[in-house]
């Protein structure tokens, strides 16, 4: 039952993606605030990335530029590179960050 209840637990956190609505939130707080710690956005995990790159156009130019400066020094894989440590979050990281970062 434990191990059941666990992995339906791992499944929902995976269709929720929790890091995608800490970046939401975080956009709605730089909304009303006019505050965006944006060291902290950029760290993170790969499940943040694509959300991070899709907001950074609303953002401030400042920080639109910090974001930026800090996603586009993060490493990650190619997009579409075949490695034995795969993952959905890193292809769809790397597929964002190729489209920022290489093409402006």
């Amino acid at each position: 039952f434990a191990a059941g209840t666990g992995l339906a637990v791992l499944l929902v956190l995976n269709v929720v993606n929790p890091e995608a609505l800490v970046v939401h939130h975080n956009i709605r707080h730089w909304e009303q605030t006019g505050r965006l710690d944006v060291g902290y956005a950029a760290g993170l995990s790969d499940d943040a990335v694509p959300v991070l790159v899709d907001v950074a156009d609303r953002l401030d130019p400042p920080y639109r530029a910090q974001l930026r400066a800090a996603l586009c020094t993060r490493t990650v894989p190619v997009a579409g590179e075949p490695s034995l440590s795969w993952n959905w979050a890193r292809d769809r990281a790397a597929a964002a960050l190729d489209a920022r970062c290489r093409t402006g």
